[in-house]
């Protein structure tokens, strides 16, 4: 070999040591996005098992620890109190039944809510969490199944127009009375048939 073959230019130098710290570089972004992402599913799994303690506790008509409560979100929160009043059959914030096919729109829309932190137990690598959602799951079922029976019994018992008056008297109970829809519920007085309408 010739000394020329031999011999680095400084410009080769530099491209090597470039190159060098771009793979260091590289490398460093991949380690501090593993370690994000360790800690983003530790932390997901963490919230999973907080969710699959509330619904546990709501399924079996029990009370959510404070414990629980002080490490759940407001929307967590929000779908648990909705599994329990789809569960329940009872508004806590009123003495009236909630009807069934009323219960099964909570259900759906708490678990449509709850979804992403569920999904969390498929990963095969969290155990616990999938079998804790194999039971969850069965335990819907149920009360899905349960829910359903009782939906179509009360048609059969409650007249449409009776649960649209309900649905009508729930929404006046708020206070905030028309005073047109007061004059369209007085009924009119009877005329005899010689008398024209005023």
């Amino acid at each position: 070999m010739r000394a020329e073959d031999k011999a680095i230019t400084a410009d080769e130098i530099h491209d090597l040591g470039r190159r060098a710290a771009v793979a260091g570089a590289e490398s460093s972004v991949e380690d501090h996005l593993l370690e994000h992402a360790a800690a983003t599913s530790a932390h997901a799994a963490a919230s999973a098992r907080h969710v699959f303690d509330g619904l546990d506790a709501v399924l079996r008509g029990e009370s959510l620890a404070d414990e629980l409560v002080a490490r759940l979100g407001r929307t967590e929160l929000d779908a648990l109190e909705a599994v329990r009043v789809a569960a329940s059959g009872r508004d806590p914030r009123s003495t009236r039944t909630v009807y069934a096919e009323d219960r099964r729109d909570l259900l759906e829309q708490a678990l449509a809510t709850l979804q992403p932190l569920l999904a969390v137990a498929h990963d095969p690598t969290l155990p616990d969490l999938m079998s804790r959602h194999a039971a969850v799951v069965d335990e819907v079922t149920a009360l899905r199944q349960t829910l359903g029976g009782l939906a179509a019994r009360q048609a059969l018992f409650v007249p449409a127009g009776e649960v649209a008056r309900a649905a009508l008297d729930e929404d006046d109970d708020d206070g905030d009375e028309d005073e047109d829809e007061e004059d369209d519920a007085t009924p009119a007085p009877r005329r005899g048939p010689d008398e024209a309408p005023p």
